[in-house]
């Protein structure tokens, strides 16, 4: 007769080899797949092993699986002096995959953090969805009087600025929502999953900013001006023509990066 510690040893033995067949046997049949990328594990009496998971069975073990969540990457550099967030209200909205109407829910909050009033911004939003045509889907938000997007413009006593700390909520204008709506249903196109912001440029309405995706310092100095600065001493050598000369260059420089 066998002891008590050897028929434990032979139930743990039977259960490891029962458990190691159940394992071979799913990822053999290959029935159990939740994704492309995992592989879920049906525990099931011996007898049973040949069973394939039941609906049920997959749909619970799906609903475990970690949600894939619609994403916003933030591409302003750091120096620029504004940070991004989606709305905290809308922001289960925004990232729900299955939400047909993200887009209409969407709220940006922008928040100067620097220390000088910003009176004019403009930022797109980049989508991972390509058109028919290639190019891909964007959608510009923006802060301010659009004239001001020309850094050699200031601001009026009329402009608001956004002063230091304080924040706005942007949404997509809806012109480009029933654009985007009519054509996503005309070219079959899927709701995009990552959306990239960038800075296109702002203003801080006194002829200074940023300009371009890398935040370029505007006015940018040219190399006169560097050279000038360098050589203070010697800076009047030229007389007249040369300050005349600065004066043509700086009317004629691009006025955006």
């Amino acid at each position: 007769m066998l002891s008590h510690k050897r028929i434990r040893l032979l139930l743990a033995v039977t259960f490891v080899a029962a458990l190691l067949a159940v394992i071979a046997t799913t990822l053999s049949r290959g029935q159990t797949t939740a994704s492309a990328t995992q592989t879920i594990t049906v525990l099931r009496r011996k007898d049973q092993l040949k069973l394939k998971p039941t609906a049920a069975e997959v749909a619970s073990l799906r609903s475990q699986l970690p949600k894939e969540e619609r994403q916003l990457e933030n591409r302003i550099p750091p120096h620029v002096p504004i940070k991004i967030k989606i709305k905290a209200e809308k922001e289960k909205a925004f990232k729900d995959l299955d939400n047909e109407n993200w887009a209409h829910d969407f709220e940006l909050e922008v928040t100067n953090t620097g220390n000088k009033p910003i009176y004019q911004f403009y930022l797109l939003l980049v989508t991972d969805v390509k058109a028919s045509a290639g190019f891909r889907i964007v959608a510009p938000v923006y802060y301010g009087r659009k004239e001001l997007g020309t850094i050699s413009t200031l601001a009026t006593p009329d402009d608001i600025p956004l002063k230091p700390g304080e924040s706005v909520i942007l949404k997509i204008h809806p012109g480009q929502l029933d654009a985007w709506d009519y054509m996503r249903r005309t070219e079959k196109r899927p709701h995009p999953k990552r959306i990239e912001v960038k800075l296109e440029g702002l203003s801080f309405g006194d002829g200074t900013g940023y300009g371009g995706e890398g935040g370029v310092a505007l006015p940018r100095k040219l190399p006169e001006e560097s050279n000038r600065s360098r050589c203070a001493p010697q800076q009047n050598r030229s007389g007249p023509r040369s300050l005349e000369w600065l004066a043509n260059a700086r009317q004629s420089k691009p006025n955006r990066s």
